[in-house]
C-alpha cells in the first residue's frame, strides 16, 4: 500500500522550492481498521493485475480479517479467445452447453454456497420473494398489485408511490385528445380496435 489511508497530505507553497508536501500520520487508528484498509488496498492491487490478463468476472474480495479470496473462471483464454469474433458462435454454444448441465434451481443451489457475486434470473412472481429483495423492501403492494418500490432512495427524503398503476387502456382517450385527435377520430380508432379505452 502507498500509505494514502494512513497519512494526511498537506501541500503549501515554499518561497524557494515551489511547493512542499508534508505527510502527517493519522492518529488513533485501530489495528483492526488498519488491517481492513490494508486488505482493501491489496484487493485493488490484485484486481488491477488480474485485469491485465483479460479475465472475465474474476472474484477478488476480502475473506475474514486476514485473507483475500481470488477465484477465476474455469474457461481460460486458450479455450475461448474472446477477441476472435469468428469463433463467437462456437464460444456461445460452448458456454450454453455448460449451463445446460444443470437447471436454474440446481445452479442456484450450488452457487448460493459460494462466496461470490451471483443471482438467478427470476420471474416477476418470484422476484419479490427472493431473500435479498425481501429484506431490502425492493417490492411493494399497492391495491393488490405487486410492483418495484421507488428508486433511487434518498437518505432524508423518502420516495413514495402515490397511486396504483394504471390499467391498460385507462387513459387512451385522454392521451389521444392531448395529441390532437378529434373526438370523432378517437371514436373511429376505438371502433376499429386500433385503440382501446378501458370502461369507467
Amino acid at each position: 500500500p502507498d500509505g494514502g489511508d494512513f497519512f494526511q497530505q498537506r501541500v503549501r507553497r515554499h518561497p524557494r522550492h515551489g511547493h512542499e508536501l508534508t505527510l502527517v500520520a493519522v492518529p488513533e487508528i485501530s489495528v483492526a481498521e488498519a488491517r481492513q484498509r490494508v486488505l482493501g488496498q491489496a484487493v485493488e492491487v490484485l484486481r488491477r493485475r488480474v485485469d491485465r490478463f483479460g479475465v472475465a468476472e474474476p472474484i477478488i474480495q476480502p475473506e475474514g480479517e486476514d485473507q483475500i479470496r481470488v477465484q477465476l473462471p474455469g474457461l481460460n483464454e486458450a479455450d475461448i479467445p474472446q477477441n476472435d469474433r469468428n469463433k463467437w458462435p462456437q464460444h456461445r454454444a460452448t458456454i450454453a452447453n455448460v449451463f445446460k448441465q444443470k437447471t436454474r434451481d440446481e445452479w442456484n443451489a450450488w452457487l448460493a454456497e459460494k462466496n461470490l457475486c451471483y443471482s438467478p434470473v427470476l420471474s416477476m412472481s418470484e422476484a419479490p420473494h427472493h431473500p435479498h429483495n425481501a429484506v431490502r423492501g425492493n417490492f411493494v403492494d399497492i391495491d393488490g398489485v405487486t410492483q418495484p418500490a421507488p428508486a433511487p432512495r434518498f437518505s432524508r427524503t423518502k420516495s413514495v408511490i402515490t397511486s396504483a398503476p394504471a390499467y391498460a387502456g385507462a387513459d387512451t382517450t385522454g392521451v389521444l385528445n392531448d395529441w390532437g385527435f378529434a373526438p370523432a377520430e378517437i371514436e373511429a380508432l376505438i371502433e376499429r380496435n386500433a385503440a382501446k379505452q378501458r370502461p369507467g
